[in-house]
This record gives structure tokens, sequence and C-alpha cells, in this order.
């Protein structure tokens, strides 16, 4: 049994430039726990590459299951989506996608050994355009397994 107080501190990694999407923390979750009132949403979507620019990738989705017991031997995938390139020259490319997070709570586990994506989404390239940026990549989304005493 692990107190919701005693997780890790986790902050999405804020990379490139402010069209990265953002992750939600492990704090915003401890914070609905503990009798806040909105639930916190996945990543953040990336911005777009200007106004005539790259779309943003889209942010990764939350995942919460709570169980009596998880059979956990697949596959969660909620990385962020990848910025598009830009579209001509002097444009922006857009950025990643913030990742999303995941939370299985269970009585027992009949296996864990499943993988969880989280990552966010590659910012978009030049494209062998001149006088472009390119986007920023999204933050690293979370998880974390339960076990429900």
């Amino acid at each position: 049994h692990r107190d919701l107080h005693s997780f890790p501190t986790r902050r999405s990694s804020d990379l490139g430039s402010g069209n990265a999407g953002r992750s939600t923390t492990i704090n915003q979750y401890q914070s609905f726990i503990s009798g806040g009132s909105d639930w916190p949403g996945g990543g953040g979507p990336g911005g777009q590459g200007g106004s005539a620019g790259g779309a943003g990738g889209n942010g990764g989705g939350p995942v919460i299951l709570v169980c009596d017991t998880i059979n956990f031997t697949g596959i969660i995938d909620v990385r962020g989506g990848n910025g598009a390139n830009a579209p001509g020259n002097h444009t922006g490319a857009g950025g990643g996608g913030g990742g999303g997070y995941a939370v299985l709570a269970a009585v027992a586990y009949a296996a864990s050994s499943g993988t969880i994506k989280v990552t966010g989404g590659s910012g978009g390239t030049c494209a062998g355009y001149s006088g472009c940026g390119t986007g920023g990549a999204g933050g690293t989304g979370w998880s974390q397994l339960i076990s429900i005493q």
C-alpha cells in the first residue's frame, strides 16, 4: 500500500520551442485525489507553426483502470502525436503533442509485464524549406501502478 502523497513528483520535459505540448503532472492527479474538482486531462496539444504553418500534434490521452484484478500483458499507448512539417518557405513546423498518462490500480496483479508508452510527439521539420522554424518536442507523460489494500 502506498500513500498517494509519497509518490515522486514528475514533471513533463519542456523541450524545444513554445510550440511544444505539455503533459499532465502527477501533482495534478494527486490534487484531484485529495479533493480537487477536476480530473486532469492528458497531454496538451502541440502549437501550430504560425498562422500558415504546420499543425501541432495531438496530446496523448489519459488511461485510468481501477479493478479487483488486472492481467496487464499488452501495450497502453498514450504517446503525443507528431507535429506536421512546415508547408512552405518562411512558415513554421508544428510542435509535438505532450504525452498522456496511465494509472492502473488493483487489489491484485495477475501479471504486470505490459508496456506503457508515454513519450511526447516529435516536432515537425522544415522539410527542405528555407526561413522556417522547427517545432518543439512534446513533454513526456507518466504512469503509475498502484496496489490497493
